[in-house]
């Protein structure tokens, strides 16, 4: 029988996220201004159609730019393999890592004060991949394991299931807060 769990997280917008929003419409306010201008000092009737059709792809590329910001992570794990997935604006995906479990050097939660050392622990030229909501209170994991030959940090929110699953696969370098000391 085949392990497969699925679980889908909401990144939650943060305060940068708001101020880069807010930058945007600034400036799809402040670019629109320029083209709504332009034709009265170049005093040129087709000034104008090129003007309104500029105002037009601002407007848009603003839209596109505030719904990218409409970010979700998806987590499927099948037979001893956890895929990461990011979805932009429900309608894009991107697979940020394929990994499989007996890859994984050690996984843990974050806030876990017994694997304090191997979190802080960094070492040289460590690749990132944060998937994880930003939300307060969050359940984050790290997993660090080799991939394309780079030493990787993954930060994810798995669920229990995922977890338990993952746990099967390779007990002995994934640590869950259940565990006895």
């Amino acid at each position: 029988m085949d392990n497969y769990a699925e679980y889908m997280i909401r990144h939650h917008k943060t305060a940068a996220d708001k101020v880069k929003s807010a930058l945007y419409v600034l400036a799809a306010l402040v670019l629109s201004a320029v083209f709504a201008y332009l034709p009265i000092l170049l005093h040129s009737q087709i000034t104008v159609m090129v003007c309104l059709l500029c105002v037009v792809a601002v407007w848009y590329g603003c839209w596109m730019l505030l719904r990218r910001q409409n970010v979700e992570y998806e987590y499927v794990f099948v037979n001893g393999e956890l895929d990461v997935d990011v979805i932009y604006a429900k309608s894009t995906r991107k697979n940020l890592v394929s990994v499989r479990m007996r890859d994984i050097t050690f996984c843990a939660r974050r806030d876990d004060e017994r694997f304090d050392r191997q979190y802080s622990n960094v070492p040289a030229h460590l690749y990132l991949i944060s998937a994880v909501s930003d939300a307060p209170g969050a359940k984050v994991y790290y997993a660090d394991f080799m991939y394309n030959a780079e030493r990787t940090r993954l930060l994810f929110e798995p669920s229990d299931e995922i977890l338990e699953m993952m746990k099967k696969y390779n007990p002995k370098n994934i640590h869950t807060p259940e565990e006895e000391n």
